[in-house]
């Protein structure tokens, strides 16, 4: 059987770690700052990832991104838009993992309160706090 090298899996192990997110600075931003400064820091991010459906969309695949005061919507080759509403926006995450810095962002969909549905990467750390404030402010159950 084929295994991965010990030190491989401790590395991979130690590479993914939570960051907090500062959602008392989030809640004082404007919504007007948050909407232009997200529709700036969006485009940065290297990768997308949908989970519904599971899709993963590189920057230079998104055709256009679209942020607004009620939700943001981006358009890839695929034939449909991926949105979401603030309104069904749930709070957000932000992990150190492998190479870059991931953005959870969670929504209320039927059946779950608090379901992940976009994945969002970026490589520089600063910027993926700044966009996990960002999304917290925006969110729709404050």
């Amino acid at each position: 059987m084929n295994r991965p090298p010990l030190g491989v899996l401790v590395a991979l192990a130690l590479g993914s770690c939570a960051i907090p997110v500062d959602r008392e600075a989030a809640e004082s931003i404007p919504t007007d700052l948050a909407v232009s400064k997200l529709a700036e820091l969006l485009p940065k991010a290297a990768y997308v990832k949908s989970l519904d459906p599971w899709v993963s969309v590189d920057q230079s695949d998104i055709k256009a991104w679209s942020v607004t005061k009620d939700g943001f919507e981006f358009r890839s080759s695929r034939k449909e838009p991926f949105r979401l509403l603030w309104s069904f926006s749930r709070g957000t995450e932000v992990s150190k993992v492998p190479l870059r810095y991931e953005v959870r962002l969670y929504a209320m969909v039927p059946g779950n309160a608090r379901k992940a549905v976009y994945h969002f990467y970026w490589k520089d750390e600063a910027e993926a706090r700044r966009a996990a404030e960002l999304f917290e402010a925006l969110r729709g159950d404050r």
